[in-house]
């Protein structure tokens, strides 16, 4: 049994167990239970093959991971993860699952202010493929900007742009991630 396959098994007996403590009416202990199974469920999904040639296994644990991190009222990581799902090519019952569940944190979650546009320029120092994050260090303040971008570019942008100072185009979410819209030579 592989590393992911464990993780993934403990996730799913944290899950039952979280389940039952809250059909007996402990909430807390459900949640606390939920937040286990999340973070061994977003382990395995950010160990599973980024390259591999069937893909939906990760995306099936990514979905389950956003799934439990909304269970357990970790709101913002479901977010994460389902931009993460989106943006990685999922198959269509995956894409419309991760629809599904947005629509069903945005029930859950206090309402924000809509999302905003913002421009960054920075050295684009760091990107994580598994993860779909980029940073970007802050060329006038001592500050590094973590941000999300689409997976079918991030290979393209590390070729282009890697330690480059680079201009860029992101959304901000009502919880505060950014997504990279667009990103170039910064002049």
């Amino acid at each position: 049994m592989n590393v992911i396959s464990v993780l993934h098994n403990k996730a799913l007996e944290f899950a039952d167990e979280a389940t039952i403590a809250k059909h007996k009416g402990n909430l807390q202990t459900a949640r606390e239970l939920f937040l286990k199974a999340f973070q061994l469920e977003k382990e395995a999904a950010l160990k599973a093959p980024l390259m591999d040639s069937d893909m939906v296994p990760r995306h099936v644990l990514i979905r389950s991971a956003a799934s439990l991190a909304m269970l357990s009222e970790q709101f913002e990581e479901a977010e994460q993860l389902i931009l993460l799902g989106l943006t990685s090519s999922p198959p269509d019952f995956i894409k419309e699952e991760l629809s599904d569940l947005a629509k069903e944190i945005s029930k859950r979650k206090p309402i924000k202010s809509q999302d905003q546009f913002v421009q960054l320029i920075g050295l684009f120092i760091y990107a994580n493929a598994n993860e779909n994050q980029i940073k970007i260090q802050d060329s006038n303040q001592p500050y590094s900007y973590t941000l999300i971008a689409p997976s079918e570019v991030i290979q393209d942008i590390v070729k282009k742009y890697f330690l480059e100072k680079v201009s860029i185009t992101a959304s901000v979410s009502t919880n505060g991630i950014l997504l990279m819209r667009e990103m170039k030579v910064a002049a």
